[in-house]
């Protein structure tokens, strides 16, 4: 998929504003730590082979440059 829907939930965690509509992939993977990126790439293609949810832990930073899991 090109883009991504987030519940208001998932835009408190990243540290944004919640808003409407869906996410571009691009921006969808930007707050992710540069080096969980490829891993988090991965499970995202599994999960849309296989019309499936995924959880997986992965560093995220905020906008406001802290780091969360």
């Amino acid at each position: 998929s090109d883009s991504f829907s987030w519940s208001p939930q998932v835009h408190r965690i990243y540290g944004r504003r919640p808003g409407s509509g869906d996410i571009p992939r691009r921006e969808a993977l930007a707050p992710f730590h540069a080096d969980d990126r490829d891993a988090i790439e991965q499970y995202l293609r599994a999960a849309a082979r296989e019309r499936a949810e995924f959880q997986m832990d992965a560093r995220i930073v905020r906008a406001d440059g802290s780091v969360r899991y």
